[in-house]
């Protein structure tokens, strides 16, 4: 006989309830809350005839958008816990469990959607019942193509390198059209063009039709290929096991699939013993780190699309301005230093800074932290390593975008290798954020959404006067914008010893509790 209807519902809000807390503890909650209260400040900042404009964008890009980052971390770190296989133990389907978590994640999107529409006087509703819908859809549609995008990989680096090739032909419509660049039926075809459509009041049966009918084939393209949501039948490391490139002692050579670097058993002690260790561990860890960003593919994803995006600042910069005042009448030539400092000296530093952080997650998942700790190969190592190379690797692309992006600083070359320089002290200070605060890759994630709208708002110091500017000066982005637009060389000194004092003080603040965290 069928159960009791009582049952069914005690279990689905049983259910619901576990996956609020779970959502909790990983900290997206916290991360929405943080990124609604953010965006609604910057609402509130505005002209309340921009705002109703403003707010579709915004829950487009953002809000809309949680589900695309959240569900898969989730996913990444129940595998590597092996919850797949206990839910199979316990009769309890993973469709049920993906189904009910981007249900959830849909009604958070949602429920956060509604403060901002109140904040640009969006209140009738008439007019919050069709947005709220469109969110509640375009977060399902996310959480499933991301799904999709994850497969069956451990790792959230193989997903960051596959989302790319999945979203920006389905995200490139509607900016196209929303911005007025290109009306086409075509641009119809993907159903986000249709979603910020309704985002905008625009309700249209058939366009919420077509998002649907987007769901529900997403979903049976993930029920045809089960392995996306079941569990691996062979449990995979959160990292590739590479071998260093010479003989090491191993003190612990399985720990989450992946060697622990040690020095040799002959090197010296004393001083010259210890900077012979932190050497080989150090060229033994970048060792590994090459080959796993190669196998994922993400770092040939950094390098091809950094240039990318600077060439299409670039074309910002020339025919897109003219025809930006053409079409809209709007004349961005005397704004490009913020676009400029937008996407060289804060978009790369914490693009870069996330992904060192992301690394150091993935290797605290993986145990390979604590057995760091436990070895001759400090944690000092593996930090001080992953820090330079977030810092010098920063540098040298904000350095090779400079040209590509056709910006200028006032200062000469000289200024755009200063520029360069803070830029890439700037980035080991996300990546410590995260590698201090996040406890694994879902966390992680939490931490970028919510830290990454701060990391950005120094760039409105552009349009402040007077000392009210230097109250972005506690975020370090503030000063590699302000060593951007330095139009004296004093400025360009005073900036950027600010900036890296800044950042130096920031990251000695955060090893050491990154170090207490790992130990303790």
């Amino acid at each position: 006989m069928p159960s009791a209807p009582g049952p069914r519902w005690r279990r689905a809000t049983a259910m619901v309830v576990t996956e609020l807390r779970l959502q909790a503890r990983h900290g997206a909650l916290a991360s929405t809350l943080a990124v609604t209260v953010a965006w609604a400040g910057l609402l509130l900042a505005t002209g309340a005839s921009v705002r109703p404009a403003l707010v579709p964008w915004i829950l487009f890009l953002d809000v809309a958008a949680l589900g695309l980052f959240f569900v898969p971390a989730l996913t990444v770190v129940e595998r590597a816990n092996g919850v797949p296989a206990a839910l199979a133990l316990a009769r309890v389907a993973p469709t049920t469990v993906l189904g009910l978590r981007i249900a959830v994640m849909a009604a958070v999107a949602s429920a956060a959607a509604v403060p901002l529409l109140l904040v640009a006087g969006i209140a009738r509703p008439g007019d919050v019942a069709p947005v709220l819908a469109a969110v509640a859809c375009l977060s399902t549609l996310a959480s499933l193509l991301s799904m999709v995008v994850l497969g069956r990989a451990t790792t959230l680096t193989a997903w960051m390198t596959r989302l790319p090739i999945v979203a920006v032909p389905l995200l490139a419509p509607p900016l196209v059209r929303g911005i007025g660049l290109w009306d086409a039926p075509v641009l119809g075809l993907s159903p986000f063009t249709g979603g910020l459509a309704l985002l905008g009041g625009t309700w249209s049966w058939t366009t919420a039709g077509w998002l649907v009918a987007w769901i529900i084939g997403l979903w049976l393209v993930m029920a045809r290929v089960g392995h996306v949501v079941g569990p691996s039948p062979l449990p995979a490391a959160p990292r590739p096991r590479q071998r260093p490139r010479q003989p090491l002692r191993r003190e612990s050579a399985t720990v989450g699939g992946r060697g622990v670097a040690a020095a040799p058993d002959d090197v010296p002690t004393g001083p010259r013993g210890r900077w012979r260790r932190s050497w080989v561990a150090a060229r033994s860890m970048a060792h590994v780190d090459r080959r796993s960003l190669v196998a994922d593919g993400l770092l040939i994803a950094l390098l091809a699309g950094v240039p990318l995006t600077a060439i299409a600042v670039r074309w910002l910069g020339g025919p897109g301005a003219s025809w930006l005042e053409r079409v809209h009448g709007v004349d961005v030539v005397p704004a490009l230093p913020v676009v400029w400092a937008f996407v060289l000296v804060v978009h790369i530093p914490t693009m870069m800074g996330a992904v060192a952080g992301l690394l150091c997650s993935e290797d605290r998942d993986a145990g390979v932290l604590p057995a760091v700790a436990a070895t001759r190969s400090s944690l000092g190592t593996l930090l001080g390593y992953r820090l330079l190379v977030t810092a010098v690797v920063t540098t040298a692309l904000v350095a090779a975008a400079v040209p590509l992006a056709g910006a200028h600083h006032r200062l000469g070359a000289a200024g755009g290798a200063v520029t360069s320089l803070v830029a890439g002290a700037v980035a080991t200070v996300p990546a410590l954020v995260i590698a201090t605060h996040a406890h694994d890759r879902a966390g992680a994630m939490a931490i970028t959404k919510a830290m990454s709208l701060p990391l950005y708002l120094p760039l409105a110091w552009w349009f402040v006067d007077g000392p009210a500017g230097w109250l972005f000066a506690i975020v370090p982005t503030a000063w590699a914008t302000r060593v951007a637009w330095a139009t004296s060389g004093g400025e360009l000194v005073a900036f950027s010893l600010g900036g890296i004092a800044v950042c130096a003080v920031l990251d000695l603040a955060l090893v050491g509790r990154f170090r207490r965290g790992v130990v303790g």
